[in-house]
């Protein structure tokens, strides 16, 4: 949902919308990239421009919330085994539903990882915990399995620099 500022787009941001007034959208909570801020009775913008932006309602009425886990994986870790570790770490939190049943796939090749998402529901008081208890689980469970989380990695090249700067001089010692 975009968020607006005199009619410029702020931000794009998740949140519970939790009341609409004539004029405001109120929120409880919104998320940017993963990160949580919990609002009270913030207002963000006017209500009309949720009729002409995209909205996703994932919870309707229910009680229930969707995780979702990002992780990437070493280039020679077998796919298969990271996405059963990704589901069996998400079957045997207690906190995670049955139904519907989580979810595991790898979506890309990412510059230094395979990248894997992993989603499943729990009841949403319970979500921030869930998200953090399975991030830790599956770190423990890749590590026990010997599968790498990678870190971005860069080689640095110089073909054409002068050397002089640096005062460097090769014949030295050279005798």
């Amino acid at each position: 949902m975009d968020f607006f500022d005199d009619g410029q787009a702020m931000a794009e941001l998740r949140g519970d919308l939790t009341a609409l007034d004539a004029d405001t959208v109120t929120a409880l909570r919104l998320e940017d990239q993963g990160r949580e801020w919990r609002l009270i009775a913030e207002k963000f913008g006017r209500w009309e421009h949720l009729i002409v932006k995209e909205v996703k309602n994932w919870t309707l009425s229910g009680t229930t919330a969707r995780v979702e886990i990002l992780v990437g994986t070493a280039y020679d870790s077998n796919p298969r085994e990271v996405l059963e570790i990704l589901l069996r770490t998400a079957r045997e939190h207690e906190f995670v539903l049955e139904e519907p049943e989580p979810f595991a796939m790898m979506f890309g090749f990412g510059e230094s990882a395979l990248n894997f998402r992993m989603f499943c529901h729990t009841h949403m008081d319970k979500r921030g915990i869930v998200t953090s208890d399975l991030h830790i689980s599956i770190l423990e469970a890749l590590g026990e399995a010997g599968i790498e989380i990678p870190f971005p990695q860069r080689d640095l090249r110089l073909s054409s620099i002068d050397k002089s700067g640096f005062g460097i001089d090769r014949t030295a010692g050279a005798n």
